[in-house]
């Protein structure tokens, strides 16, 4: 259940997976989260998700940071872009997330949007027209 400033976000694979095994796994050596690329040490939980979109059988990691982004702030988004749709979004927005959704995401999480929000304001992407 989402809460009322999950953004929209993008879905290339729009059919959803012909089949999909997902759950938490504790790591047992190095994996590299594909949402942020930062390395999942071994005895990490991470999110483990396989499956066969349009016919290609394909394997992702994502480390508990961005898998908390990705569900408490988006409602559909393609693995591996989580970053840049969630920039798209928050620029769409004018850097305006909810205090609940804030309130959910990891600690990790937390300091990763405030890194991204802290940057974009600082670029100047972030002003209204």
């Amino acid at each position: 259940m989402g809460c009322e400033c999950e953004f929209e976000g993008v879905d290339v694979w729009d059919c959803g997976p012909e089949f999909i095994n997902q759950g938490i796994r504790k790591a047992r050596k190095e994996h590299k989260c594909c949402e942020c690329g930062e390395t999942i040490p071994p005895g990490t939980e991470y999110e483990y998700v396989s499956g066969c979109w349009t016919g290609d059988f394909l394997v992702f990691k994502t480390c508990l940071d961005c898998e908390s982004l990705r569900s408490n702030l988006l409602c559909s988004w393609t693995y591996g872009d989580l970053y840049e749709i969630l920039h798209e979004e928050l620029h769409n927005s004018f850097g305006k997330v909810g205090g609940e959704c804030v309130a959910a995401l990891t600690e990790g999480a937390r300091e990763k949007l405030l890194e991204m929000l802290d940057e974009m304001y600082e670029s100047g992407s972030l002003k209204e027209s």
